[in-house]
């Protein structure tokens, strides 16, 4: 008996086939590790960024992100309002909670992925675990970079420059 008629396969009834009522056939998963790099050029004392992606960055399951390298330039020497750095990315569910005894109300650590600041040009890799990110489909990366300054939010030098690295690994 033919069981094809016009390319599609018809199963037969008395085929007891166990099939699964909630995956869309159309679905394929993709478990590997994705990579994203920051270029970030600050060309005047804005602290904000809004970068536009080559291709939309399709995250199809939650993924834990890790900073994977981090490359600074222009940024100063190290002191002590310039001993790191506070890095904000609005796509990415960073849930750093901290205590510290400045003078600010607001703890402007929290939230944020802290970068040390290592001399004029940085260059660090490492693999530490930075937050969550929720399926989605992104167009466009924004966030904020500030110094360790007190008060908080102070500008970041012109023409200095960030490379950040990295890698969205799914959750199994």
């Amino acid at each position: 008996m033919n069981y094809e008629k016009y390319s599609e396969v018809i199963i037969p009834p008395e085929s007891d086939l166990k099939l699964p009522t909630n995956n869309n056939s159309r679905y394929f998963y993709n478990d590997k590790i994705k990579e994203l790099v920051l270029d970030i050029k600050f060309t005047d004392t804005t602290n904000t960024f809004n970068l536009k992606l080559a291709e939309p960055l399709i995250i199809d399951s939650e993924h834990d992100i890790f900073l994977d390298i981090v490359i600074t330039h222009g940024f100063g020497e190290a002191s002590v309002d310039n001993m790191g750095f506070l890095l904000k990315i609005d796509q990415f569910n960073i849930q750093t909670k901290s205590a510290t005894s400045s003078t600010t109300p607001n703890n402007n650590i929290n939230d944020k992925i802290l970068i040390p600041n290592e001399g004029d040009l940085h260059k660090g890799r490492k693999f530490n675990y930075v937050g969550t990110i929720t399926p989605s489909k992104l167009m466009n990366i924004t966030g904020k970079i500030t110094n360790m300054a007190d008060p908080p939010g102070s500008p970041v030098p012109s023409d200095s420059r960030l490379i950040v690295e990295f890698k969205l690994v799914p959750r199994k």
